[in-house]
């Protein structure tokens, strides 16, 4: 359910419904080189931000000052 929070569908990452929908999403994406390229390349930038070790560590550091 967060995955809407950080990415975008179709523009950071791509996520499926069902497994019809994944089998027509793989055969559009490997037909598509240059969208699933920037899709990829999108969606590593947001990881790498969201997600990195200074972050999270910082919330986590943050989280335990104010609970403790």
């Amino acid at each position: 359910p967060e995955m809407g929070f950080y990415f975008e569908n179709h523009r950071d990452l791509v996520w499926f419904d069902s497994r019809e929908n994944l089998l027509d999403l793989t055969a559009y994406y490997l037909k598509h080189d240059t969208e699933r390229k920037k899709i990829a390349e999108n969606g590593q930038k947001i990881a790498a931000n969201v997600f990195s070790y200074e972050r999270l560590l910082k919330k986590i550091i943050d989280t335990a000052l104010t609970e403790g």
